[in-house]
């Protein structure tokens, strides 16, 4: 029913034929130690330990791989001796409040995973090395988040660590008006591989503390069919070191709204709703030019702009159908940007985003 060992004869995809043994070596309730051995005729002999746990309620998962191949093709320099450890622990309480998801994954040089694809020693890293910790209460949320880089030929945004915290939107007093309240705090270190840094003096490793703080307030209203929400907050950025080596200070005005009609009609069997809306987002000129400080991500790069999005979404609603998905939306609209000479046109482009929404998956097209 459950035997100590198994193997099994494959062939690899680009690999050609592989022979390979997995022995239980230990195993207590739900975990178990595995050894694994393998022959791959164009490769050579390779063995892994391998660790598994998997907890009843599906809470807790902890997998780890351990890999090396003595590869007798040796494709480049590296040497025959080469190996993979990768790992992946994953927990959710039993409230669902709080998440920790760890990765970690070394390996002996680039085409380690390319030369070695086969799905018996992968794990779902993403050839990431991090650790989440995040936790959410009724009204406010926290996390941690870590990520080094272990392998040396890797590019990477390290985050050393990156927290944020936040607070649920909350209403001021009687106004009607939401406060809606976000920070960050983190160490960021953007690295440069080792072979492009010796191949181009020029490039220089980016590192700089980072805090940072999104306000916003907004209130919604109607006017007859229409649903009004005017916005307005700041977007304010402190780094403790930029290109001249000095400390910097960025900030922005953020100012906006929405204004949507939806109306809808109700067949037998599905409802359609139709909700034709505009979105403008403004943010006014920054204090800091972007040469002035580092661009670790898409929210180092502020700049002015004034831009409306028009658009028409069609909802389709269907009632419990085992030919129809529970719901399909049809997204059709475009921008319009002001005061910008970037584009000849005030509307350059028109999209169309369709989504089919199923319990168990989603599917996206645009």
């Amino acid at each position: 029913y459950n035997p100590p060992i198994r193997y099994k004869v494959v062939w690899d995809k680009g690999l050609g034929p592989r022979i390979t043994m997995r022995y239980r070596v230990f195993s207590w309730e739900d975990f178990g130690l595995f050894l694994r051995l393998d022959y791959r005729l164009t490769k050579g002999p390779g063995a892994a330990i391998e660790s598994e746990y998997f907890s009843p309620d599906n809470k807790t998962t902890f997998v780890t791989r351990s890999y090396g191949a003595f590869d007798k093709e040796v494709p480049d320099e590296s040497g025959w001796k080469r190996y993979r450890i990768q790992g992946l622990f994953h927990h959710e309480s039993l409230d669902d409040k709080t998440l920790i998801h760890a990765t970690y994954d070394k390996y002996h040089d680039l085409k380690m995973i390319s030369d070695f694809p086969s799905t018996d020693f992968e794990i779902d890293t993403q050839k990431r090395t991090q650790f989440l910790l995040r936790h959410q209460e009724e009204i406010t949320f926290a996390s941690i988040f870590v990520e080094p880089r272990l392998n040396p030929f890797e590019s990477i945004n390290q985050k050393l660590p990156l927290a944020k915290a936040g607070i649920r939107p909350l209403t001021i007093g009687n106004t009607g008006i939401f406060s809606e309240n976000r920070v960050s705090a983190g160490y960021l270190d953007y690295v440069y591989a080792h072979d492009l840094v010796h191949t181009y003096p020029a490039l220089h490793e980016t590192h700089a503390a980072r805090l940072e703080t999104i306000n916003r307030l907004y209130r919604p209203f109607s006017a007859g069919p229409l649903h009004i929400t005017p916005s307005a907050g700041i977007q304010a950025i402190f780094y403790n070191n930029n290109p001249f080596h000095e400390s910097i200070g960025q900030g922005v005005v953020t100012y906006g709204g929405t204004v949507q009609a939806p109306f809808y009609r109700t067949y037998s069997s599905y409802r359609h709703v139709i909700r034709p809306y505009m979105e403008y987002e403004g943010l006014s000129h920054p204090k800091a030019k972007l040469n002035q400080h580092y661009t670790f991500s898409l929210g180092d790069g502020l700049y002015q702009i004034n831009s409306l999005k028009t658009g028409l979404c069609n909802t389709l609603f269907f009632r419990k159908s085992p030919f129809f998905p529970p719901s399909l939306t049809a997204d059709f609209y475009t921008y319009a940007f002001f005061n910008d000479t970037t584009f000849s046109l005030l509307c350059p482009k028109w999209y169309l985003l369709a989504s089919w929404n199923n319990p168990s998956f989603l599917l996206k097209a645009q």
